[in-house]
């Protein structure tokens, strides 16, 4: 079966933050205006984001491109690639620290519809690739957006009442869905 060496870097680079960028543009979806001012939405999703990817992907062990895709620099290197995307703005760089921070509303739609765009690009390049294997990498890609989009409740009170998923990231999910070419699970917006 070919390998993740198949693709040159670029390919591999986009390979990897796909995962990660479908579940922030699910985290950024259900977002106040005042959202920028703490950089995301709310950290039980910003955790999901980080730690969904590699729990989900147990459930595709034979899959060598999902495997691939799990980069092994960790998180910090993957909001580096979305920082050299420009997906998010560096706004300081220590020698062991790097923080990324969004202006405003007008950089979360920037991100979302790049996200999507990442979305649709992973999902040509790895057309050629076995049907399972494409198949189930699409798949797993939108179940770390659902994981985000299950992390937290909005709405309510104290952790009283509200929905598990939004309606803004309910829809955000349905275009990702689309952009990935997978059929779209029933979250309940409860």
């Amino acid at each position: 079966m070919p390998g993740i060496d198949d693709f040159d870097v670029d390919e591999q680079k986009l390979l990897q933050v796909v995962p990660l960028a479908a579940g922030l543009a699910v985290g950024l979806a259900d977002t106040d205006d005042d959202w920028y001012a703490t950089g995301f939405a709310n950290l039980d999703e910003l955790d999901a984001v980080a730690t969904s990817p590699a729990r989900l992907a147990s459930q595709y062990s034979a899959n060598l491109l999902i495997a691939a895709s799990l980069s092994a620099d960790g998180i910090v290197a993957v909001l580096g690639r979305l920082g050299e995307a420009g997906l998010l703005k560096v706004i300081e760089t220590g020698k062991t620290t790097v923080q990324y921070r969004m202006e405003g509303p007008a950089d979360r739609e920037h991100f979302i519809d790049e996200a999507l765009a990442y979305c649709r690009r992973a999902v040509a390049l790895i057309r050629s690739r076995d049907e399972v294997e494409q198949q189930e990498y699409r798949q797993w890609v939108y179940e770390i957006a659902c994981a985000v989009a299950e992390a937290s409740r909005t709405g309510g009170f104290l952790g009283f009442g509200g929905k598990q998923v939004s309606e803004a990231e309910a829809a955000m999910l349905s275009q990702l869905a689309a952009a990935l070419d997978v059929s779209p699970g029933i979250l309940e917006t409860r």
